[in-house]
């Protein structure tokens, strides 16, 4: 699966109030993206990762996202 459908799934479970499963696509993507030294969107990708954690009620684990 593409990354953009990957990022798409994560915000459709977002929207579901599933915020476990979009945590593990986000952070997926997040990582494929530093590996190819795509930062910028890396560190977007982190944000809405960030963002999923604060909604799951992991407020620590959203810090050390950012």
């Amino acid at each position: 699966m593409t990354m953009r459908a990957e990022l798409d799934r994560a915000r459709k479970y977002e929207r579901q109030g599933k915020p476990g499963e979009a945590v593990r696509l986000y952070a997926e993507v997040a990582a494929a993206l530093e590996a190819r030294g795509d930062w910028a969107s890396a560190v977007a990708v982190r944000g809405r990762q960030a963002r999923a954690l604060q909604d799951a009620g992991r407020l620590g684990e959203a810090m050390r996202a950012l």
